[in-house]
C-alpha cells in the first residue's frame, strides 16, 4: 500500500470507530485502536508494515452504523473548529494579535 493509501485508512479508522461507552463493540474499538497504533508506528519508521488485508476478528459496524460514526465525527470536527475560529476572534480583539496571521508568531 502507498503511504496515502495508509493515511486513508487511518482516516476510516478514526472516522468510523464505536463510541466508547458502546459495550456492543468494545472489542471491535479495541483492534481498531491496535490497527490504527500499528500503521501509525509503521508511517512513523516505528514498526514493520501492517498485513494490508486486515479485518477485525469480531463483527464489524454495518455500513450504516459506520456512517452514523463518520457523521458524529464530523459534527464534532466542525465543533472544534468552530470554537478554534472564536478562540483566535478573540485573541484578535483583546489586541495580542496573536489570532491574526499578521502578528507574525509562529514565523
Amino acid at each position: 500500500m502507498t503511504r496515502d493509501e495508509w493515511i486513508d485508512q487511518t482516516t476510516e479508522l478514526e472516522t468510523t470507530m464505536p463510541d466508547p461507552d458502546d459495550a456492543a463493540h468494545r472489542e471491535l474499538r479495541r483492534q481498531m485502536w491496535r490497527r490504527l497504533w500499528d500503521i501509525r508506528d509503521y508511517l512513523g519508521g516505528d514498526g514493520p508494515e501492517p498485513a494490508a488485508d486486515w479485518k477485525p476478528t469480531v463483527p464489524d459496524l454495518t455500513d450504516a452504523e459506520k456512517e452514523a460514526q463518520r457523521e458524529k465525527a464530523l459534527e464534532w470536527l466542525s465543533g472544534e473548529f468552530e470554537a478554534m475560529q472564536r478562540d483566535l476572534a478573540e485573541m484578535d480583539a483583546d489586541g495580542s494579535g496573536v489570532g491574526s496571521p499578521e502578528s507574525g508568531v509562529g514565523e
